[in-house]
C-alpha cells in the first residue's frame, strides 16, 4: 500500500468538498477522497434541490427523520441539551429565578 502525505484531506466529492478543495489548493497539497465515483455524491442526487422548513410541522418532521436516521447521534444531542437545560435551571435557582 502506498502512503501519500498531503496538507489537506477532504472527505467527500460533493459541492462542499470540491469547494473546500478549490479554496485550500493555493495553501498546500489537497486530496479529495470519495467512497465511489466523484459523480456519486449527495449533491449529484439532489440535483439542485433545496430543503427548507416553512412551519413548525416541517421542523418536527425533520427532527423525527433525523432521530430515526441517526439514533446514536440524536441521543448524544438530547443528552447535551438536557445537560444545558439543567445548567440553565441551576443558574436560575442560584439567581433566585423560577
Amino acid at each position: 500500500m502506498d502512503i501519500e502525505t498531503v496538507d489537506f484531506l477532504i472527505i467527500g466529492s460533493g459541492v462542499a468538498g470540491l469547494r473546500a478543495a478549490i479554496e485550500l489548493a493555493p495553501h498546500g497539497n489537497v486530496l479529495v477522497a470519495t467512497k465511489d465515483m466523484p459523480s456519486e455524491s449527495s449533491t449529484e442526487y439532489a440535483q439542485g434541490g433545496i430543503a427548507v422548513a416553512l412551519s413548525e410541522d416541517d421542523i418536527k418532521e425533520v427532527e423525527d427523520w433525523f432521530f430515526r436516521r441517526y439514533p446514536r447521534l440524536a441521543k448524544v444531542i438530547e443528552e447535551k441539551m438536557k445537560g444545558k437545560n439543567d445548567i440553565m435551571n441551576q443558574q436560575k435557582q442560584t439567581k433566585g429565578g423560577d
